[in-house]
């Protein structure tokens, strides 16, 4: 997978009605540090939570090296009438250049109001459209039903039961991986 160089005026911005996605950028690490430190997100994810605003900054500049380096595309999750992070979309590509893995996050006050649906549905469009994507695969704890109905409802199937798959806070979970071919 070949990308633009990341920057600005090459970074694909996607926008709807009352989304925009775009890159995340250095004054996004407070946000984004508030989304991963946030224990109904974190409970959710197979990273180590961030224990520092300086971790954070260090992701921005991790999400921006895979993008010039074509090994993924992270778009910053904005409301139109904010500039202000509330979430993330990306893909992580895989090494056949036709499949992405999908993550997605979102601060728990937005949830429950179709934001997140909008942004995968944003960003899957692209995936297939401009990038040529064919397969892209979504994993996530068995619970976490809110996101697993959002995966069902953008069309993934479950392909498979990973046990203890995902070394999360509460411990290793399950995951289900849903495919999206």
């Amino acid at each position: 997978m070949v990308l633009p160089v990341a920057n600005p005026e090459t970074f694909p911005v996607l926008e709807s009605t009352r989304l925009r996605l775009r890159q995340i950028l250095p004054t996004d690490a407070p946000q984004l540090f508030d989304l991963y430190d946030e224990p109904e997100v974190a409970k959710y994810l197979d990273i180590e939570p961030l224990s520092s605003l300086e971790e954070a900054q260090e992701l921005v500049e991790a999400y921006r090296q895979g993008f010039v380096q074509g090994h993924n595309l992270y778009w910053a999750i904005t409301q139109q009438s904010s500039e202000e992070l509330i979430g993330t979309v990306g893909f992580f590509f895989l090494p056949d250049g036709e499949s992405a893995e999908l993550d997605f996050e979102l601060l728990p006050y937005h949830w429950n109001q179709g934001i997140i649906s909008e942004a995968l549905a944003l960003a899957l469009e692209f995936a297939r459209e401009s990038l040529g994507l064919t397969h892209i695969e979504a994993y996530v704890v068995k619970e976490n039903p809110a996101s697993i109905r959002v995966l069902e409802k953008l069309g993934f199937s479950l392909e498979a039961r990973l046990e203890g798959e995902f070394d999360t806070e509460a411990g290793r979970l399950d995951a289900l991986m849903y495919v999206k071919r």
